[in-house]
């Protein structure tokens, strides 16, 4: 398949829009439109995906290591909701995480498809609902909780360390510390 010659294209287009004019302003107005979404806050957009990649990435760690015998998880091609609905009854430690996890989750996917950052009270309710999160954030010295980002970051980071850690040599110590309690 040949391409067309831009030559003739062009002089087409313009002829379709009625002319030049009309058809640079098309193509103004669409760029405009796509502006108004590339400079939405690139910044906290990164933070909450930031924060999803690596929740994902301990997530699958935690999984791979609670079910040895799998094939590896990662080649599994699992959504994160599919990956959190992997959480044994058993799985003790997780299984408290799971309405951060997919109030996290959720955050992310209104992201994906309104290319803007919204946490919403619902989101930062099912974070808190992590009792063991909640009592954590109780304790930290200046924490920041009126800041919804700071929130789902900080609970990324404690639900993060919280998955790596069983994956980790010291896991026996955290079980123990799970243990009649």
């Amino acid at each position: 398949m040949t391409l067309p010659d831009p030559a003739t294209v062009v002089p087409r287009l313009f002829a379709l829009y009625g002319g030049k004019d009309k058809f640079f302003e098309a193509m103004d107005s669409r760029q405009q439109e796509f502006f108004a979404l590339w400079e939405h806050d690139s910044e906290n957009i990164g933070r909450v995906l930031h924060a999803h990649l690596v929740v994902e990435h301990f997530l699958t760690a935690h999984l791979q290591a609670q079910n040895p015998k799998l094939a590896p998880i990662s080649g599994a091609r699992l959504t994160f909701a599919q990956k959190v609905a992997l959480i044994g009854d058993n799985d003790q430690t997780a299984k408290l995480l799971i309405p951060g996890l997919l109030g996290l989750n959720k955050v992310r996917n209104r992201l994906a498809h309104k290319l803007k950052v919204e946490i919403d009270a619902e989101d930062i309710q099912a974070i808190f609902s992590v009792e063991l999160y909640a009592a954590t954030l109780k304790e930290k010295q200046n924490p920041k909780p009126e800041d919804p980002l700071w929130v789902l970051e900080d609970f990324a980071k404690f639900a993060g360390t919280l998955l790596q850690s069983s994956a980790a040599p010291d896991n026996a110590l955290w079980a123990k510390a799970f243990e009649n309690a």
